[in-house]
């Protein structure tokens, strides 16, 4: 087990707050995306969705939100919702009943899918040698 790389990533984890103002290449944001879609997910239902900023002026505002300036210095940053809509609209389309989705324990799994496909992106860009922090602070303006 030393030699377990998953093991030594995983123990050695830091949050990153300093961050090289460059874009990150598609491939990469695209591997970080595929992580997240295979996260261990309540009743494979994947209830989240992954907004990517990469506009400047965005980036900006949600330094001002966050209250951390390191936000628009990220060369690319991902914000994790949980998202019960596009499952509603999922079965609305396929004309099955969605009222489960309208009841608390669903929202709770929308919530632990996203912080978990969040957690992956984390752990899949540590991986790569890239560096991440994860921000709650986001909340600070959820609008």
């Amino acid at each position: 087990m030393q030699n377990n790389e998953t093991l030594h990533l995983l123990t050695h984890h830091r949050s990153i707050r300093h961050f090289k103002n460059q874009p990150v290449p598609q491939d990469t944001i695209q591997a970080l995306l595929n992580a997240a879609q295979r996260t261990s997910s309540s009743m494979f239902m994947q209830q989240f969705s992954v907004i990517s900023v990469t506009d400047p002026e965005l980036k900006k505002q949600l330094a001002e939100i966050t209250t951390y300036p390191f936000t628009k210095s990220s060369g690319h940053l991902f914000i994790m919702i949980a998202d019960q809509h596009r499952n509603e609209f999922i079965g609305q389309e396929a004309k099955v009943s969605t009222q489960l989705l309208h009841d608390g324990d669903r929202s709770l799994a929308a919530f632990d899918d996203a912080a978990l496909a969040g957690q992956s992106i984390v752990t899949a860009a540590e991986s790569m040698g890239l560096g991440a922090v994860i921000l709650g602070s986001i909340l600070n303006d959820a609008q």
